[in-house]
């Protein structure tokens, strides 16, 4: 409904910014009536490294999937230990978080802090992959660094004391793996 509304609200300033010379003020209110309000909350649980349920001020429940990062799934090489991260970054925490969009029961969010990008910080520390589909690439050089650290799922090996880095597979093409592209690239995750 939300987006309904704000998808309404700018298609009304668009043909209003096409038919007057009113354009820098319409784009100011356009910016400030479809921008995203952020809100409080708390956690209650999470279910992966990049899915909670949160509670807002107004006690209501509901599932958020942090947007821009992908997780490893629970059942995945180190799915556990990042949920249990993520619950680290946010348990007894008042948090804010701004939902984009929404898809059935599922609000897609970001997650800040004190002003700490929480989805930065799954990435930057192993816990999550960039996901460039949602998120422009903005957490890239934090995988990267994660990468060449091998900190968090990077630092998984196979076998024991075997040394050798395991084939590690992209929450994506964990759980679509006849996608083509996993076929010829185990850590694709899909691109803007």
């Amino acid at each position: 409904m939300m987006i309904m509304k704000a998808n309404l609200t700018l298609k009304v300033f668009t043909q209003l910014y096409k038919s007057t010379h009113l354009a820098p003020i319409i784009c100011v209110l356009c910016f400030f009536l479809c921008s995203p309000k952020a809100y409080s909350a708390r956690l209650i649980d999470c279910k992966t490294g990049d899915t909670c349920i949160i509670k807002d001020k107004n006690t209501e429940e509901f599932q958020v999937k942090i947007i821009g990062i992908d997780s490893p799934a629970i059942d995945q090489p180190y799915g556990y230990q990042s949920k249990k991260y993520l619950i680290s970054l946010l348990k007894g925490k008042d948090f804010d978080f701004k939902c984009e969009e929404f898809s059935g029961e599922m609000r897609n969010c970001s997650l800040n802090h004190r002003g700490e990008d929480i989805a930065e910080l799954m990435v930057k520390n192993g816990a999550a992959w960039d996901y460039p589909k949602f998120s422009g690439g903005k957490y890239k050089a934090d995988q990267e660094e994660a990468q060449a650290k091998k900190i968090g799922l990077w630092s998984f090996v196979t076998g024991i004391g075997s040394g050798r880095q395991a084939e590690i597979k992209s929450p994506y093409c964990w759980k679509w793996p006849i996608n083509p592209q996993c076929e010829s690239n185990i850590q694709y995750e899909p691109s803007y």
